[in-house]
């Protein structure tokens, strides 16, 4: 549940195509102290922009 616990100092890679989903999903990871960098895709996900920002600590990845 958000709220649950204190991520503060943690920063994920959201990569979401839907742009609501995104604002939603970034905004439920923020209430717990992560700080989100979005992408909506993979191309603008993976290169450059992983290896210019350093390596996350969690890939959240949905295929359909």
């Amino acid at each position: 549940m958000v709220g649950d616990g204190d991520y503060s100092g943690r920063r994920v890679l959201l990569v979401e195509d839907n742009e609501l989903n995104l604002e939603i999903a970034t905004e439920l990871l923020s209430m717990t102290g992560v700080a989100v960098d979005a992408a909506q895709n993979g191309r603008e996900a993976v290169w450059p922009r992983s290896m210019a920002q350093g390596i996350r600590s969690s890939y959240r990845a949905s295929v359909r």
